[in-house]
C-alpha cells in the first residue's frame, strides 16, 4: 500500500499525483518551480543527504511506476511528474559523481 502522504517535491504529495484534483493545467507551473527550487537546494546537502534524498526519489518513483498502468488513473499527470521525478534524479546522480 502506498503512503499517499509522501511528498513529491514541495507542494505535492502522491496523493496529488495520483487524485483527479488538482488537474495538471492547475499545477504545471508550480511543479516546475518546486522542481527549480529541489535542485537549487541539491547544493547545500552533502553525501549522505543526497545519497537518502536519491533513496526517496527513486522510492516515490517506484510508485509511480507500479501506478502508472491504471485505468483511472490520469496518465498526463503521472507522465509529468514521472518527467520532473527523472530529471531530479538525474540531478541528484549528477552531484553525487561530482562529489566522488
Amino acid at each position: 500500500m502506498a503512503d499517499l502522504t509522501m511528498r513529491v517535491f514541495e507542494h505535492f504529495a502522491l496523493k496529488d499525483v495520483f487524485g483527479e484534483l488538482p488537474p495538471l493545467s492547475e499545477i504545471r507551473q508550480t511543479l516546475e518551480s518546486d522542481f527549480q527550487s529541489a535542485v537549487s537546494g541539491l547544493g547545500q546537502k552533502d553525501r549522505q543527504a543526497l545519497q537518502k534524498t536519491l533513496e526517496a526519489q527513486l522510492a516515490i518513483k517506484r510508485e509511480l511506476d507500479v501506478r502508472y498502468g491504471s485505468m483511472a488513473l490520469s496518465h498526463e499527470k503521472i507522465e509529468a511528474f514521472a518527467e520532473y521525478m527523472a530529471r531530479y534524479v538525474s540531478e541528484i546522480r549528477s552531484r553525487l559523481e561530482k562529489i566522488q
